[in-house]
């Protein structure tokens, strides 16, 4: 195989599990926010699709996480809109 890119920070597994915990969940978080994702409204929160304006295919996730501590700060941790920024969060990773 060739490696076409690599992730900077953290592994896609490691930040489901890292935002799972901002948003209250135990580890590993991961399963548990996709699940959580499953019940979010697509399109209240929209995050940033990480480093797709930059030549090469290496990825970042710690800018996904840091937008999911701002959400969870701005409009609170009630359930739904857990669900829905954990919607956004992983629709962002799988985009990515």
């Amino acid at each position: 195989y060739e490696l076409l890119g690599e992730s900077i920070d953290d592994a896609a597994g490691e930040a489901f599990d890292k935002t799972a915990k901002l948003l209250g969940r135990d580890y590993p978080g991961g399963p548990m926010l996709s699940k959580m994702a499953s019940q979010g409204t697509e399109g209240r929160f929209v995050f940033p699709r990480p480093m797709t304006d930059r030549p090469g295919l290496d990825f970042s996730f710690s800018g996904l996480k840091t937008f999911a501590a701002n959400a969870i700060r701005s409009n609170g941790d009630d359930e739904q809109t857990c669900a829905d920024i954990a919607r956004a969060f992983e629709d962002a990773v799988v985009d990515t």
